[in-house]
Protein backbone atom coordinates (compact mmCIF):
# COMPACT_ATOMS: atom_id res chain seq x y z
CA UNK A 1 0.00 0.00 0.00
CA UNK A 2 1.27 3.76 -0.66
CA UNK A 3 0.45 6.82 -1.26
CA UNK A 4 -3.07 7.97 -1.09
CA UNK A 5 -4.06 4.64 -0.31
CA UNK A 6 -1.96 4.70 2.50
CA UNK A 7 -2.75 8.09 3.84
CA UNK A 8 -6.51 6.97 3.35
CA UNK A 9 -5.80 4.16 5.90
CA UNK A 10 -4.30 6.05 8.13
CA UNK A 11 -7.08 8.64 8.53
CA UNK A 12 -9.69 5.78 8.74
CA UNK A 13 -7.74 4.11 11.37
CA UNK A 14 -7.45 7.48 13.17
CA UNK A 15 -10.66 7.88 13.71
CA UNK A 16 -11.27 4.12 14.29
CA UNK A 17 -8.61 4.11 17.58
CA UNK A 18 -9.96 7.85 18.75
CA UNK A 19 -13.51 6.14 18.47
CA UNK A 20 -12.28 3.32 20.15
CA UNK A 21 -10.13 5.50 22.87
CA UNK A 22 -13.21 7.15 23.79
CA UNK A 23 -15.14 4.06 24.44
CA UNK A 24 -12.38 2.59 26.66
CA UNK A 25 -11.87 5.79 28.61
CA UNK A 26 -15.31 5.68 29.32
CA UNK A 27 -15.56 2.47 30.52
CA UNK A 28 -12.24 2.69 32.56
CA UNK A 29 -12.90 5.72 34.05
CA UNK A 30 -16.28 4.22 35.29
CA UNK A 31 -15.21 1.42 36.81
CA UNK A 32 -11.57 2.47 38.27
CA UNK A 33 -12.15 6.16 39.15
CA UNK A 34 -16.20 7.04 39.25
CA UNK A 35 -15.33 10.05 40.75
CA UNK A 36 -12.71 12.11 38.86
CA UNK A 37 -14.41 14.68 36.67
CA UNK A 38 -12.13 16.46 34.00
CA UNK A 39 -13.44 19.95 31.93
CA UNK A 40 -12.99 20.91 28.31
CA UNK A 41 -9.51 20.00 27.34
CA UNK A 42 -10.54 16.35 28.37
CA UNK A 43 -11.84 16.48 24.91
CA UNK A 44 -8.79 16.83 23.45
CA UNK A 45 -6.97 13.83 25.08
CA UNK A 46 -8.91 11.02 22.95
CA UNK A 47 -7.48 12.65 19.34
CA UNK A 48 -3.42 13.02 21.22
CA UNK A 49 -4.02 9.35 21.86
CA UNK A 50 -5.19 8.95 18.30
CA UNK A 51 -2.29 10.40 16.72
CA UNK A 52 -0.03 8.47 18.90
CA UNK A 53 -1.52 5.58 17.94
CA UNK A 54 -1.43 5.82 14.25
CA UNK A 55 1.71 7.23 14.16
CA UNK A 56 3.30 3.43 13.99
CA UNK A 57 1.70 2.85 11.11
CA UNK A 58 3.96 3.79 9.13
CA UNK A 59 5.71 0.64 10.22
CA UNK A 60 3.78 -0.59 7.43
CA UNK A 61 4.39 1.62 4.51
CA UNK A 62 5.75 -0.31 1.63
CA UNK A 63 6.25 0.50 -2.30
CA UNK A 64 5.42 -3.11 -2.81
CA UNK A 65 2.73 -5.56 -1.52
CA UNK A 66 4.15 -7.33 1.24
CA UNK A 67 4.39 -11.09 2.02
CA UNK A 68 2.61 -12.56 4.55
CA UNK A 69 5.57 -13.11 7.15
CA UNK A 70 6.93 -9.77 6.38
CA UNK A 71 3.27 -8.08 7.14
CA UNK A 72 2.95 -10.69 10.05
CA UNK A 73 6.42 -9.13 11.37
CA UNK A 74 5.53 -5.38 10.51
CA UNK A 75 1.96 -5.82 12.59
CA UNK A 76 4.16 -7.41 15.57
CA UNK A 77 6.54 -3.88 15.51
CA UNK A 78 3.38 -1.58 14.61
CA UNK A 79 1.61 -2.97 18.00
CA UNK A 80 4.56 -2.85 20.01
CA UNK A 81 5.52 0.72 18.63
CA UNK A 82 2.06 2.11 19.34
CA UNK A 83 1.95 0.54 23.02
CA UNK A 84 5.01 2.24 23.67
CA UNK A 85 3.94 5.52 21.91
CA UNK A 86 0.18 6.04 23.50
CA UNK A 87 1.50 4.86 27.06
CA UNK A 88 4.64 7.56 26.41
CA UNK A 89 1.89 10.09 25.33
CA UNK A 90 -0.54 9.01 28.55
CA UNK A 91 1.82 8.69 31.78
CA UNK A 92 4.85 11.01 29.91
CA UNK A 93 3.66 14.27 32.42
CA UNK A 94 1.64 12.69 34.88
CA UNK A 95 2.56 12.43 38.50
CA UNK A 96 4.58 9.39 40.44
CA UNK A 97 0.75 8.54 41.94
CA UNK A 98 -0.92 8.19 38.46
CA UNK A 99 2.01 5.44 37.50
CA UNK A 100 0.76 2.71 39.61
CA UNK A 101 1.30 -0.65 37.83
CA UNK A 102 -2.61 -1.70 37.39
CA UNK A 103 -3.34 1.36 36.14
CA UNK A 104 -0.93 1.09 33.24
CA UNK A 105 -1.71 -2.42 33.01
CA UNK A 106 -4.96 -1.65 32.41
CA UNK A 107 -3.93 0.98 29.58
CA UNK A 108 -1.83 -1.71 28.30
CA UNK A 109 -4.74 -3.92 28.34
CA UNK A 110 -6.76 -1.26 26.86
CA UNK A 111 -4.16 -0.56 23.73
CA UNK A 112 -3.89 -4.39 22.95
CA UNK A 113 -7.91 -4.36 22.72
CA UNK A 114 -8.18 -1.29 20.89
CA UNK A 115 -5.22 -2.99 18.33
CA UNK A 116 -6.88 -6.09 17.52
CA UNK A 117 -10.40 -4.59 17.04
CA UNK A 118 -8.36 -1.73 15.05
CA UNK A 119 -7.15 -4.50 13.26
CA UNK A 120 -10.19 -6.74 12.60
CA UNK A 121 -12.32 -3.36 11.56
CA UNK A 122 -9.81 -3.10 9.23
CA UNK A 123 -9.51 -6.24 7.94
CA UNK A 124 -12.97 -6.31 7.69
CA UNK A 125 -13.42 -3.04 5.42
CA UNK A 126 -10.78 -4.29 2.98
CA UNK A 127 -12.21 -7.47 3.05
CA UNK A 128 -15.98 -6.19 2.04
CA UNK A 129 -14.08 -4.01 -0.22
CA UNK A 130 -12.01 -6.86 -2.25
CA UNK A 131 -15.41 -9.00 -2.44
CA UNK A 132 -17.77 -5.73 -3.85
CA UNK A 133 -14.63 -5.39 -6.00
CA UNK A 134 -14.73 -9.17 -6.87
CA UNK A 135 -18.67 -9.48 -7.90
CA UNK A 136 -18.07 -6.36 -9.70
CA UNK A 137 -14.98 -7.81 -11.72
CA UNK A 138 -17.54 -10.95 -12.42
CA UNK A 139 -20.69 -8.71 -13.45
CA UNK A 140 -18.61 -6.86 -15.76
CA UNK A 141 -16.91 -10.15 -17.29
CA UNK A 142 -20.28 -11.25 -17.80
CA UNK A 143 -21.25 -8.71 -20.22
CA UNK A 144 -18.22 -9.12 -22.63
CA UNK A 145 -19.11 -12.95 -22.69
CA UNK A 146 -22.94 -12.92 -23.61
Amino acid sequence: MHGKEFLADCIRTFFTIVAMINIAMFLMGVTLMPDTKFGYEGFIIPVIYGLAGTLPNLALYSKRELKVGELILRKIIQFLLTEACVLFAIFFDSAEADRSPWLIGAVALSILVIFVLATLSDWLQNYLSAKQMTEDLKTFQGKFQE
